[in-house]
């Protein structure tokens, strides 16, 4: 039988406690004509109980030592780093997404599957505490930013169910989450370069008001009433938006 080590530089954290393993398939609610996409699925802790569901199953997997293990479960996985990985190679859609992310990269995943919203109905995404916190967090809040603004122009999210580092071997130093991405059917017509670029240059220097921030719109905040004396994190997505038609 294989043995598998956690590799370090893929950021693997294997899942092993069943109880949570459980509450996450109950959560993400697989059904039998779902198209599945799972991303990172280590030693196949969801894996096994998500292929059962669906024949429309697929995982993506950069290590090739746990690509060569699934494949001797019989598991669907194809080896691919999930930030070059190609999602309309799937053919199906809507795609529903599951996937316990390497803390590292999970806002280029995010943002990956932002780039591919067309195509994916939902998420259902472990990441870090801390993380999942931004994604869902509201203007006023210290948790809100760039990440925050662009997520929720193309998905309601929702923290589902808090993840003790004890699930884990290795067990990481930090505590998880489990954050639920439904997708908008319909988003507001918008420039998304302009507003991307607006809302990082706003949340580049957070502190500041916007006056200083976002200087180079002044005659734009004007036009879209905005309050030039408030900071980044006071303004809602239709304020940034509002902002990028102006």
């Amino acid at each position: 039988m294989m043995k598998i080590k956690a590799n370090k530089r893929f950021g693997q954290n294997f899942l092993i406690n069943n109880e949570i393993i459980e509450k996450i398939i109950e959560i993400f609610g697989p059904k039998p004509n779902d198209n599945i996409l799972e991303i990172g699925p280590g030693l196949g802790a969801l894996t096994k109980s998500l292929a059962k569901v669906t024949s429309n199953f697929n995982a993506v997997e950069i290590d090739y030592k746990l690509v060569e293990y699934l494949k001797t479960k019989n598991l669907p996985v194809i080896q691919e780093d999930i930030l070059n990985f190609d999602f309309k190679v799937l053919k199906q859609s809507p795609i529903r997404i599951i996937g316990n992310l390497p803390y590292n990269i999970s806002s280029q995943i995010i943002f990956k599957l932002i780039e591919n919203y067309d195509i994916i109905s939902d998420a259902t995404l472990m990441v870090q505490l801390e993380m999942a916190n931004r994604i869902a967090a509201k203007p006023n809040n210290k948790n809100y930013g760039r990440i925050s603004v662009i997520t929720s122009h193309f998905f309601e999210s929702s923290v589902e169910l808090i993840v003790p580092n004890n699930a884990f071997n290795p067990v990481p130093k930090v505590t998880s989450a489990i954050i639920k991405l439904k997708k908008i059917k319909q988003t507001q017509d918008v420039d998304m370069p302009k507003l991307s670029s607006i809302v990082k240059q706003a949340f580049q220097m957070r502190r500041k008001t916007l006056n200083n921030s976002l200087k180079d719109y002044k005659e734009a905040m004007q036009k879209a009433n905005i309050d030039t004396s408030l900071r980044a994190e006071n303004l809602s997505l239709k304020d940034y938006i509002d902002i990028t038609k102006a």
